[in-house]
């Protein structure tokens, strides 16, 4: 009976040890959930916190934008709160054309080049302004038509596609938390807000089309290469109500080595909104090729900054103009000596480049021009090409005034979370 009571107890004692332990264990479990918990919402808050200075970031870009700062100049690093954002900024100005027809209602862009297209943003075709939200290869996705009051149409291939935007990135950090978000943000009207409108080139030696944007404070820029000594004696541009006007000529230069290869820009303020037709009349009968590109923003009383031109044989033809506003966009053209191709350069957004066909290379001329802007401080800004070849070539550039007066409006056309 006695060994009995004494099994009942010690049954008793180990039951007891037993609970214990199970008790701690709990007990310890519920104190790691709870830190846990704990320490998962001040993740989370940081990490909400985090979103909300990075945003701050893109907020203060806009402000720098409406206030004249160039978007290349949007670097910036502040400190809001119990955090700090950093924001960086790179333009996106380019052109190209879409390698297939598209309807109204198509929401992928087909482009045979999506060089220097931001990530995501706004492009315009015609005058339909289009946001997307993606790009995949050579195609511009999630397309959203007919924005901006626009209507949205139908494109055959080879139609121009555009883009002007300033891609802004803002980093929001909070302890270690860091989110980082993308916007692109439109800029319009007031000083400094030059803006790329489109570009058109032939290579045939004759009139071509050109589709100028109703954009305020237009200017059409022409181009042209020739060989021979050959000079344009007349640029004209018929507008849609088939109005003619003539172009202004604003430099020219000739090779004198043997090729005679020649360079001209011309220039038009307030070119007629739509489609038009340029017409260039030459002196003789060789072959030339024909760039335009037009823009917003640009001073209708005295929209020329400066101009200069260069010439040389090699395969690095250069010219450097110096802008005396800030903001300034400057406009090049190229003519060089046949057989070589051209490379526009670092920092310049090519806006045409081709050459005339036929015959041997003697009887034929290359040309390109591209576009560099804004340019701030104002001060010499350099154009440059590479030629596979060393030839004969003639480079000219012309700085571009901004309009003065009214106010930028800043607007965003895209949003995304490249970070999290």
């Amino acid at each position: 009976m006695t060994m009995m009571k004494f099994a009942q107890r010690g049954s008793l004692l180990i039951a007891a040890v037993v609970l214990i332990a199970v008790i701690a264990v709990l007990a310890s479990t519920l104190s790691f959930l709870q830190v846990g918990s704990t320490t998962s919402s001040g993740d989370h808050l940081r990490s909400a916190q985090a979103l909300f200075v990075a945003e701050s970031g893109l907020e203060y870009a806009a402000y720098q934008l409406k206030s004249g700062t160039a978007c290349a100049s949007l670097s910036s690093t502040q400190s809001v709160g119990l955090g700090s954002f950093s924001t960086t900024a790179a333009a996106n100005s380019a052109s190209s054309t879409l390698s297939s027809a598209i309807t109204a209602t198509g929401t992928v862009i087909p482009l045979a080049s999506t060089s220097g297209f931001g990530a995501h943003g706004r492009i315009t075709i015609g005058s339909e302004a289009i946001n997307y939200a993606g790009l995949s290869g050579l195609n511009l996705t999630g397309a959203k038509r007919g924005v901006a009051g626009t209507t949205a149409a139908s494109y055959s291939s080879g139609t121009a596609v555009t883009q002007n935007q300033c891609m802004v990135t803002s980093t929001g950090a909070v302890g270690l938390a860091r989110r980082v978000v993308e916007r692109a943000e439109l800029t319009s009207g007031g000083a400094g807000a030059i803006a790329f409108d489109a570009a058109s080139s032939t290579n045939a030696g004759a009139a071509w089309s050109h589709t100028v944007g109703a954009g305020s404070n237009r200017i059409l820029i022409v181009g042209v290469s020739t060989l021979s000594g050959q000079t344009v004696t007349s640029v004209t541009y018929t507008g849609p109500s088939a109005s003619v006007a003539p172009l202004t000529l604003v430099g020219a230069l000739t090779n004198g080595n043997g090729t005679n290869i020649r360079g001209e820009l011309w220039r038009l303020v307030a070119p007629e909104a739509g489609t038009g037709t340029i017409t260039v009349t030459v002196s003789a009968g060789a072959k030339w090729v024909g760039g335009a590109v037009s823009l917003t923003g640009v001073d209708q009383t005295s929209p020329i900054d400066a101009n200069n031109f260069a010439s040389g044989t090699s395969t690095a033809p250069s010219v450097t103009v110096t802008t005396v506003s800030n903001n300034a966009w400057v406009v090049d053209t190229l003519a060089y000596a046949q057989s070589a191709t051209a490379t526009v350069g670092t920092g310049q957004s090519q806006r045409w480049n081709t050459d005339t066909v036929g015959g041997t290379p003697a009887t034929n001329v290359g040309g390109a021009g591209s576009s560099k802007g804004p340019n701030t401080p104002a001060g010499a800004v350099a154009m440059s090409w590479t030629l596979s070849k060393s030839k004969d070539w003639v480079i000219g550039a012309v700085a571009l005034k901004p309009a003065a007066g009214g106010s930028v409006s800043v607007s965003a056309a895209s949003w995304k979370e490249t970070s999290y």
